[in-house]
């Protein structure tokens, strides 16, 4: 019997990185007390890395990123 095998080669948390290009809100998937915005790629030789950033709605990322208009 085969093991399944993970759906990705790498997760990047991208908490607490800068943000040079803002993401909309709207792309962002709401979680109740956090949004979470998630992007997948594929290099060529198959390996798949996703890349997620959560925001808490508490937060004063949040609050910027609602006053700026990034939704």
């Amino acid at each position: 019997m085969l093991a399944e095998q993970p759906l990705y080669d790498f997760i990047v948390d991208m908490n607490g990185l800068p943000v040079c290009f803002p993401t909309p809100l709207t792309e962002y998937v709401d979680c109740g007390d956090c949004i979470t915005h998630e992007v997948t790629r594929t290099t060529d030789s198959g390996k798949r890395t996703m890349f997620r950033r959560v925001i808490r709605k508490d937060s004063e990322e949040y609050r910027k990123a609602v006053e700026q208009g990034h939704d």
